[in-house]
């Protein structure tokens, strides 16, 4: 099966999210700077994001592969697609 990889863009962008932010509080506290209350919700909110994105990614993996079954093309290559 394979899975179009714009799909991933939304459950790696959050993940990113998270770890952009981790590194900013990182940084704010190695710098002897210790506001990072809004970081904090930040990562919280982006964290929160992840659950979501990620079960949409697997809706949208079972929704293809339904099509794709009741055509009778389960397993052949889409072009811009990646390997599930």
């Amino acid at each position: 099966m394979t899975i179009a990889y714009w799909i991933l863009a939304e459950p790696l962008a959050a993940v990113g999210f998270v770890l952009l932010q981790i590194g900013a509080i990182t940084m704010h506290l190695t710098g002897g700077d210790g506001q990072v209350a809004l970081n904090v919700v930040r990562v919280i909110t982006a964290a929160a994001t992840v659950r979501p994105a990620m079960s949409w990614l697997r809706s949208r993996r079972a929704l293809v592969r339904r099509r794709c079954r009741s055509r009778g093309r389960l397993g052949e290559g889409v072009p811009g697609s990646l390997p599930a």
